[in-house]
C-alpha cells in the first residue's frame, strides 16, 4: 500500500513540476529573462483561465485580483465600491435620497416602521411607529431583509409608491399611494435644551450641511437660553473632511490650526487653519465621544481639545486617523487612503487593525482609564491641560457605564447567534405592553419581564435563569425604551434614555453653571478632586 502511494505522490509532483516548467518556459517566452510583475500577473491570468479546473470568466478574474491587490495594503479603510456601496457613500455624503422617509427595520420577519421622518411623505400620509409595512407594489414582503424592503420603496422623486401595512390593535390592511421625493436626512438628529442653561446638539455625521444645521441648531439653543453646550458625536462615524474643518471652525479663531494632512501627492499635505473666528469662539462645549466616533468625529474632537475649547468624555475613539479620496471607475469607485491626518499639536491617533483586535480582547468593562496598547504620549495643551496621543482621541474624563456594559455581554453570550430573535420578542412584548405605559417615566415591572420571557421563548431565545437575572439591568433599559417608543415616540425615549445616560448625566454636571471654557476645565479639575 506504502509504495501505490508513493507512486501517486509522485506523480502529482510531477504534473506539479511539469505545470512549473511550463509555467517558466511561456512567462520567459513573453519577453525573455526574469519575469516581471505585469508578465508574471498576466501570466497567472491565463494559467487560470486556461487551466483552472473550474471555468471563471475574465471579468470575475480582473475584479478579485483587484479584491486581492487591495486587500494585500493591509488597509480597512481602502476598497473598490461597487454601484450600489458607491451609491450609498453619495447619499451619506449629500444626506439626501428618494424616497417616502421612513425608517425602517425588520421585526418577526417583516419590515417594520421604526419612525417616519417628520415632514415626509410617510408622515404626511399618517404611517406610524410599529406599522408592519406587508407588501410593497403588491408583493409580499414576508422574509425580507431591511436592505431588500428599502431598495423596493425608493425610487426616482416624483414617481409612485403602493404598500400596504398592518396596524396593531387594527383589524385588517391599510393602502397607501405615496410619491417618493427627494428626502434630506439631517446631520443634527436633536437640538434641545436638556437642562437650565444647559443645549444638547446630537450631531450623527458629517454630510455637507453638517456645518450650516450645526450653527442653526447653536443659534436656536442660545434664543432658548443656553449658554453651554453638549456636542454628542458617539457612533458618528465620520464623513467628508471639509465638514470636519468647518464644524471645527464654528468654535475657533482666525488663524489656529485645525489638522494637518501628509500624503505623497503634494496636494494631500497642507496644514488646514480657521480662515475666520467662529461665532462660538466662547461658548463652553462638552464633546461626548465613544468607540464609534471615527474620522471627521474624530478631528473635530481632537481640534477642540487640543486647543483648549471644549472638554472631551466618554470613553477613546475609534482611532480612524487617515484620508481617503474617491476615484470614480463607472458605475463604481476606488476609495483609497491618500493622507494620514495630525489634530493641532501633532498627534496622530491612527489605530492599527492588530492593534484594535489587541485593544478590544484587553479592555475590561469597569477601566478606569484606557487600554494602552498603543504607547500614549502627553501633550500640553495652550492652557497647560496634559492630553494624551496614541491610537484615540482620549477624553479628558472617562465615563463608561459599567454595570451596563457587562450585562449587555452576558446577555449577548446567552444569546449567542439568537440576538435577531431576541429584537422581535422585544418588539412584540412592547407593542403588548404599550397600553400598560401610563407616562414616558413608567417603570418596568416584573409582569412587563414575564411579558418579555414569554416573547422570547415563543421565539426560541429564551435564556437560562441565572442569564436572565444577571441581564436584568440591561434588559430593563431595552424594554422600558421600546415601550415608550410605541406608547410615545422619539421625544420621549429620548427623555427616558437620556435619564440613564451616564455620560450624557456627567456631561450636563460639568456644563451646568459655566459661561466660559476655562470654568468648565476648572469645573472638571474641581470634580475629578472630589471623587
Amino acid at each position: 500500500m506504502s509504495r501505490w502511494r508513493s507512486i501517486t505522490v509522485a506523480a502529482a509532483c510531477g504534473v506539479a513540476l511539469g505545470g512549473g516548467a511550463w509555467f517558466a518556459r511561456h512567462a520567459r517566452a513573453e519577453g525573455g529573462g526574469a519575469v516581471n510583475g505585469p508578465r508574471l500577473f498576466e501570466s497567472v491570468r491565463r494559467l487560470i483561465a486556461d487551466r483552472y479546473v473550474d471555468p471563471i470568466p475574465d471579468s470575475a478574474l480582473y475584479r478579485r485580483a483587484v479584491d486581492g491587490l487591495l486587500d494585500e495594503l493591509g488597509d480597512p479603510n481602502t476598497s473598490y465600491l461597487p454601484p450600489a456601496r458607491f451609491r450609498q457613500l453619495a447619499e451619506r455624503a449629500t444626506g439626501s435620497y428618494a424616497g417616502i422617509g421612513a425608517r425602517v427595520d425588520t421585526r418577526d420577519g417583516w419590515p417594520t416602521v421604526i419612525a417616519p421622518i417628520p415632514g415626509t411623505p410617510a408622515d404626511s400620509a399618517g404611517l406610524r411607529t410599529a406599522d408592519r409595512v406587508v407588501e410593497i407594489e403588491g408583493a409580499s414582503t414576508r422574509g425580507w431583509s431591511t436592505e431588500e424592503a428599502v431598495r423596493a420603496i425608493r425610487g426616482a422623486a416624483g414617481s409612485i409608491v403602493t404598500i400596504a401595512i398592518e396596524r396593531p390593535g387594527v383589524p385588517g390592511r391599510q393602502a397607501f399611494k405615496l410619491q417618493r421625493r427627494d428626502i434630506r436626512v439631517r446631520a443634527v438628529g436633536r437640538a434641545t435644551v436638556v437642562a437650565p442653561g444647559v443645549g444638547y446638539l446630537d450631531l450623527n455625521e458629517f454630510s455637507d450641511s453638517a456645518a450650516a444645521e450645526l450653527g442653526a441648531a447653536v443659534d436656536s439653543l442660545r434664543r432658548a437660553g443656553a449658554r453651554a453646550m453638549v456636542l454628542d458625536l458617539r457612533g458618528n462615524p465620520g464623513g467628508l473632511l471639509e465638514q470636519g474643518v468647518a464644524v471645527s471652525q464654528l468654535f475657533l479663531r482666525e488663524g489656529e490650526r485645525i489638522v494637518t494632512l501628509k500624503g505623497r501627492a503634494p496636494e494631500m499635505s497642507r496644514d488646514i487653519v480657521a480662515e475666520a473666528t467662529g461665532p462660538y469662539g466662547i461658548v463652553p462645549v462638552v464633546v461626548l465621544v465613544n468607540e464609534g466616533s471615527a474620522s471627521a468625529a474624530e478631528i473635530v474632537a481632537g481640534a477642540l481639545q487640543d486647543l483648549d475649547r471644549a472638554l472631551v468624555v466618554g470613553v477613546p475613539t475609534f482611532g480612524k486617523g487617515s484620508a481617503q479620496s474617491v476615484f470614480p471607475f463607472g458605475d463604481g469607485a476606488l476609495k483609497l487612503t491618500t493622507a494620514r491626518w495630525y489634530t493641532p499639536l501633532g498627534r496622530s491617533i491612527s489605530r492599527t487593525v492588530a492593534r484594535r483586535d489587541a485593544r478590544a480582547a484587553a479592555a475590561a468593562p469597569d477601566t478606569a482609564a484606557p487600554d494602552t496598547a498603543a504607547p500614549r504620549v502627553p501633550y500640553r495643551t495652550p492652557l497647560g491641560r496634559t492630553i494624551f496621543g496614541g491610537d484615540a482621541i482620549v477624553p479628558d474624563v472617562i465615563v463608561r457605564d459599567t454595570v451596563q456594559l457587562e450585562a449587555a455581554r452576558r446577555l449577548d453570550a446567552a444569546l449567542g447567534g439568537r440576538v435577531p430573535a431576541f429584537r422581535d420578542a422585544l418588539a412584540a412584548a412592547a407593542l403588548a405592553l404599550r397600553p400598560q405605559a401610563a407616562s414616558p417615566a413608567a417603570p418596568v415591572t416584573d409582569a412587563w419581564r414575564r411579558t418579555l420571557r414569554a416573547s422570547m421563548a415563543a421565539r426560541g431565545a429564551d435564556v437560562p435563569d441565572e442569564a436572565w437575572r444577571a441581564a436584568q439591568p440591561v434588559v430593563d433599559r431595552l424594554l422600558g425604551l421600546e415601550v415608550t417608543r410605541f406608547a410615545f415616540g422619539p421625544d420621549a425615549v429620548f427623555e427616558r434614555q437620556s435619564r440613564d445616560d451616564a455620560v450624557l448625566q456627567r456631561a450636563i454636571a460639568l456644563a451646568s453653571g459655566v459661561e466660559l471654557p476655562a470654568q468648565l476645565f476648572a469645573r472638571a479639575r474641581t470634580l475629578a478632586a472630589a471623587r
